[in-house]
């Protein structure tokens, strides 16, 4: 609001507004400076919705999303063997002994979780040659003898557990037993491998 000190200042006042109003330029600047408050607004609202969606993705996933670009590392062999996740639904496993070592997600576990890995290609996971197996694996005798104490392995599910919490369990899996943890199986051998009953003889 203007200030006058003499009634002879108002129409010199009156006369530069007019001249402003008339002036072509005026109502452009006027328009622009509107147009750029607007935007302003136009893009803070969108930053805002952008920021309550991503705090509620990780509300609802239990761990923070992965950065654009990010991605989860294949399953070794090993792993995918140990990991007992679903492969379709909960195909992330992760490895972090810190925090969920052994969990499973239907999503990435994003920073929550330091080290994990994809199962979902497991079915072409190959082995290496160095790959603990126990195919070939002797049994110890008693195994092998058809008067067996306790269980004997048949020829769909050859290997078998020695020692740990599942001894005398029995798998088709030649991997399954040797790359468990050794609380679980430290030991195991292939029934295929048993050697057939010996003919006795004396030499004369």
């Amino acid at each position: 609001m203007s200030v006058f000190s003499s009634y002879s200042e108002v129409p010199a006042a009156a006369n530069e507004q007019g001249k402003l109003l008339d002036d072509p330029t005026f109502e452009r600047n006027e328009l622009e400076s509107i147009k750029k408050n607007r935007f302003g607004l136009v893009a803070s609202i969108v930053t805002l919705g952008g920021l309550i969606f991503l705090a509620g993705y990780a509300s609802n996933s239990g761990a923070a999303p992965l950065l654009r670009g990010a991605s989860t590392r294949a399953c070794s062999f090993k792993e995918c063997t140990e990991g007992g996740c679903d492969h379709s639904s909960s195909p992330y496993l992760c490895l972090d002994k810190a925090t969920a070592f052994m969990g499973c997600s239907a999503k990435p576990w994003g920073s929550y979780c330091s080290d994990s890995c994809d199962l979902s290609d497991c079915a072409s996971a190959t082995p290496s040659k160095d790959e603990k197996t126990c195919k070939g694996i002797q049994c110890p005798a008693d195994k092998c003898s058809d008067d067996a104490t306790y269980q004997k392995c048949g020829s769909s599910n050859p290997y078998q557990c020695l020692k740990g919490s599942s001894a005398e369990g029995c798998s088709s899996d030649p991997y399954g037993w040797a790359l468990v943890d050794d609380a679980t199986c430290s030991e195991c051998c292939d029934m295929n491998a048993c050697k057939p009953p010996g003919v006795w003889w004396w030499p004369f």
